[in-house]
């Protein structure tokens, strides 16, 4: 499912960064932010190998008050804790989503960020 949403971003034209685990989501944030090229977005599996991505998203959010994040899982966002939506800057796409849907939640989400309404 990964591989086919990573080819439909692309094909969207987004540049896009495929990890295996929090870990590495964590050291690709980083690189990036050290190479002067940092992420517009992080789209984070709530549970990830090595590193859960609700236990990423503080550092990414403290980081860089740019990036968006939208956290994506197969348990529906009720189940999250609403706290981890309060920046304004994350959103949920539930398991498995279409690239459409990711599409349209970051389009509400950047308006959310440059103070429109959500």
């Amino acid at each position: 499912m990964r591989e086919d949403s990573v080819a439909s971003l692309v094909d969207m034209g987004f540049e896009v960064v495929a990890v295996n685990d929090g870990e590495e989501a964590e050291a690709a944030f980083r690189q990036a932010r050290a190479c002067g090229a940092p992420f517009d977005v992080a789209i984070l599996d709530v549970r990830m190998p090595r590193r859960h991505g609700t236990e990423l998203l503080p550092e990414l959010l403290a980081e860089d008050h740019e990036i968006l994040v939208l956290l994506s899982s197969g348990y529906e966002r009720a189940h999250l804790d609403p706290v981890l939506f309060d920046s304004g800057r994350v959103g949920f796409v539930p398991k498995p989503a279409e690239p459409e849907q990711i599409l349209a939640e970051l389009r509400e989400l950047e308006v959310a960020a440059r103070g429109g309404a959500r």
